[in-house]
């Protein structure tokens, strides 16, 4: 059943449909209704308008993809007004636009994606990137102590469960490395 015109969210076997055409759930690539949108689920390979697929992206792969996009983004709409319209220091915006790796969260990525006027707002876009990784999480069947044990990125390992817990459900910021992280830990084991 196509949603387009669909007034909720309704599950189909493997996926979850919501109201803007949009696809979350196990297959984890979503597609949107315009454009590709790493915090969506939907990563396009740096330089190319190609997909990647999580499952067999490294974490560092996932970040690139990320930052292309938020650089692409600061590049369309200019890197003064995305800096007037979020809070993200100039120095930051720069160092994407350089093809650098600068320290991000989720929330950051969500208010430079939200710049663009075909995007949702920052908080839905944010929403959605924790909730996607959620339900991959669920779909592989991982829990948040198998994250703190196995997944060898420092900034999830020195945490706890409970501190994973809160920056899953939103109450702590989530770094773009612990997202990516996570998201290809899960993608890898479904």
């Amino acid at each position: 059943m196509s949603t387009a015109t669909g007034r909720r969210s309704h599950r189909d076997g493997r996926a979850l449909y919501r109201t803007d055409g949009t696809v979350a759930g196990p297959e984890y690539l979503v597609r949107g209704p315009r454009t590709p949108d790493v915090l969506r689920g939907s990563i396009n390979a740096p330089g190319r308008n190609t997909e990647i697929d999580p499952a067999g992206a490294t974490p560092a792969q996932l970040r690139t993809a990320y930052e292309a996009q938020l650089a692409a983004t600061v590049r369309d709409h200019g890197r003064e007004h995305v800096e007037d319209a979020t809070d993200v220091d100039a120095q930051t915006l720069a160092s994407l636009l350089d093809g650098e790796s600068p320290e991000l969260t989720v929330k950051d990525a969500a208010t430079i994606l939200a710049v663009d006027p075909a995007r949702p707002d920052a908080r839905t876009l944010a929403n959605e990137a924790r909730d996607l990784l959620v339900v991959s999480l669920a779909a592989a069947v991982v829990d948040v102590h198998q994250l703190s044990e196995q997944i060898a990125v420092d900034s999830i390992r020195s945490l706890t469960p409970d501190q994973i817990r809160a920056k899953l459900e939103g109450d702590e910021p989530l770094t773009l490395e612990s997202h990516a992280a996570m998201y290809s830990y899960a993608a890898a084991r479904r």
